[in-house]
């Protein structure tokens, strides 16, 4: 028989066929500055699934195995919160940047059109780190060159540099072999839950020679994206 728990003609527990529902507004433990735990019941014995301190922090005491992190839960600082991949590939033309000692944005290989990367990051982001992958090398004649990103919320209107300003330094050796594969590495601090858009510039340092980027090949982008 279906019964039912009544105070001041208000509902707060019903039972039916041996399991019971409780209707309560709020729990809290009956002692003074007590914990709340909730179990679960294996063979008879409790199973602490949740506990509640007396400051209101919970701790789960088992495995989390379903449902999704909301976008306003705070993560500590440190941690990486989100992970983006991004891969264009340059058109048929390579690109020759002579010795000016100035970077020049790196085009597409169709125009002279920057190649450019967009993305967005999430709410709680506050750092980025980056990392290109493009094939390049200097010409017989070069020697120091260098490469970096910049990034803008503003098509380049307001640029933001890297805090490592000049990227990754990278010595060519006198190659002519522009299929090498650079790396260019950078950290920024950025806004969250804001678009940005990277581009990468190159320049050769010496009196002699050019910084060479290659047609028909990928450029990789990796987005690290932390608090």
């Amino acid at each position: 028989m279906a019964g039912e728990i009544q105070l001041n003609s208000t509902t707060m527990a019903t039972e039916s066929s041996g399991s019971i529902t409780a209707e309560l507004d709020t729990i809290r433990p009956n002692t003074t500055n007590g914990s709340l735990t909730l179990q679960g019941d294996s063979s008879n014995a409790g199973v602490t699934g949740l506990t509640i301190d007396s400051s209101g922090n919970a701790t789960f005491a088992q495995t989390i195995s379903g449902g999704t992190i909301g976008s306003g839960v705070v993560f500590p600082a440190g941690k990486i919160l989100n992970i983006q991949f991004f891969s264009q590939n340059r058109g048929s033309s390579t690109q020759s940047i002579a010795t000016n000692n100035t970077y020049v944005n790196v085009n597409n290989g169709t125009n002279s059109n920057a190649l450019e990367f967009s993305f967005t990051t999430t709410s709680e982001t506050t750092k980025i780190y980056t990392q290109v992958g493009l094939s390049a090398g200097g010409n017989t004649n070069a020697r120091i060159y260098s490469l970096r990103t910049i990034i803008s919320k503003d098509s380049f209107s307001t640029t933001v540099t890297s805090t490592a300003t000049e990227g990754l330094y990278v010595n060519a050796l006198y190659t002519t072999n522009y299929n090498n594969r650079q790396n260019i590495m950078s950290l920024f601090n950025v806004d969250s839950s804001s678009s940005y858009n990277l581009r990468i510039q190159g320049k050769c340092d010496i009196n002699l020679g050019s910084l060479i980027i290659q047609n028909s090949s990928n450029v990789d982008l990796l987005v690290l994206e932390y608090k």
